[in-house]
């Protein structure tokens, strides 16, 4: 899939699936984020993907611009003026929107933190399922950035994306 936005392209498909007759098909491989940052130099560079062999994880920036929210934004409103589509704020202050900083570049951004989810209505979605269709659905699937921060103690905490959610948090 060619993001005409950011003309980034993307997987439609998990690591370890492929694409045929229109869907996503197999199992997915879940990958700490250690070996996701490593999987595309040691696999997919190596054999080539979609013609290219330039592959890499995407910057927590770059991922979290995939976040479609079918309900909006978690919080008691969504100030649509003051957010792009993709979530990113044009303001400095949205009002009834939880937002947080994430790296881009060399600097922050403020993103909304986390879309309006309910586990039981099939409905809501966190990213566009006509380009990535068997993301939804899978409770527990993240999708790992090459963004870190170190903590304290100097271990790593990557960023990460919830497509089912749309949340954006670090994690070990």
């Amino acid at each position: 899939y060619q993001d005409n936005s950011t003309n980034l392209m993307w997987m439609r498909c998990s690591i370890g699936q492929i694409w045929a007759n229109n869907d996503c098909i197999g199992d997915v491989i879940r990958l700490n984020w250690k070996d996701a940052k490593e999987y595309p130099n040691l696999f997919v560079n190596q054999q080539g993907f979609a013609g290219k062999k330039d592959w890499r994880l995407p910057s927590i920036s770059e991922l979290s611009s995939l976040r479609r929210c079918s309900k909006g934004w978690n919080g008691v409103r969504e100030d649509v003026s003051k957010l792009t589509k993709e979530g990113r704020v044009t303001e400095e202050k949205v009002i009834n929107v939880t937002v947080i900083p994430i790296p881009e570049g060399a600097g922050t951004i403020m993103v909304p933190e986390v879309c309006i989810w309910d586990p039981w209505d099939p409905d809501i979605t966190a990213i566009d399922a006509n380009y990535f269709p068997k993301i939804n659905g899978m409770f527990t699937l993240l999708y790992w950035s090459s963004s870190h921060e170190i903590n304290g103690n100097t271990n790593y905490q990557a960023w990460s994306v919830n497509f089912v959610n749309g949340e954006i948090r670090t994690r070990d």
